[in-house]
């Protein structure tokens, strides 16, 4: 009789073993200290940039960067039917899908490997090297109309704006051209063809007093050494116990 650990259960172990890696990078709380970082050029549907402090962290990548004071980071929104306080505090779960699901894309609402992409080469500061490399349109780092097209983008991508078109609905032509970016990446072929959301995550916040739910955001947590090094032990184990079942069928 086999009694050898299956394929699938070999793969659940590994998924339960990332989780418990991203779930050591959490951060508990985070603070908005400003819902209008870089200037919106366009009030009329709000979204990030935001600049937010995270509270009680783990490893966040990106502190620092793009605009963002030290130990401060920068993020956008991926819900249009929450909302945030200027200089509120929020707890945060971090997860890969929306809690709500926001205006589209289901309840929860995965988070879309296109906007993880574009979150990923944001906080990289590799994004506008990226659009001028495919002749697209020119991003700058501080600057409203570039963070404007970016939250644009994403709310396209995660079906925020399908009531307006999708794509169609995107207000600039840089918003279209780093939706456009997106695409071309995630197909066989591009450069992140079978990345999946990589380390790009979304954090459900909650009211710390209310318990209401407030609009989701996006974080970048990379996966702890320790906690990598840890994966590869579980899978070596689970390696060796099959390889001996299978010795003794």
């Amino acid at each position: 009789m086999k009694t050898g650990m299956s394929k699938k259960n070999l793969i659940g172990l590994a998924a339960a073993a990332t989780l418990a890696c991203t779930t050591l990078a959490a951060p508990a709380q985070l603070q908005f200290v400003s819902t209008d970082a870089w200037g919106q050029s366009d009030s009329t549907r709000g979204g990030g940039p935001f600049e937010v402090t995270p509270i009680n962290q783990g490893v966040i990548e990106g502190l620092g960067t793009n605009g963002a004071s030290t130990g401060n980071y920068i993020t956008f929104c991926v819900e249009r039917n929450e909302y945030i306080g200027n200089g509120a505090t929020y707890n945060a779960n971090v997860n890969t899908a929306a809690d709500k699901g926001g205006l589209g894309g289901g309840n929860p609402d995965p988070l879309d490997t296109r906007t993880a992409f574009l979150y990923a080469a944001f906080l990289k500061g590799t994004l506008a090297n990226k659009l001028a490399s495919a002749g697209l349109g020119s991003f700058l780092v501080g600057d409203g109309a570039s963070g404007s097209a970016l939250q644009d983008a994403i709310w396209a991508i995660e079906n925020e704006l399908d009531s307006e078109g999708g794509r169609d609905g995107i207000r600039s032509q840089l918003g279209k051209d780093l939706y456009d970016l997106a695409d071309a990446a995630v197909i066989q072929g591009g450069e992140w063809f079978g990345m999946g959301i990589g380390n790009v995550r979304i954090l459900n916040l909650t009211d710390p007093v209310t318990g209401e739910t407030k609009q989701d955001q996006l974080v970048m947590i990379p996966l702890p050494a320790s906690a990598a090094l840890a994966l590869v032990g579980l899978l070596g184990v689970v390696y060796i116990s099959r390889r001996r079942t299978m010795a003794l069928v």
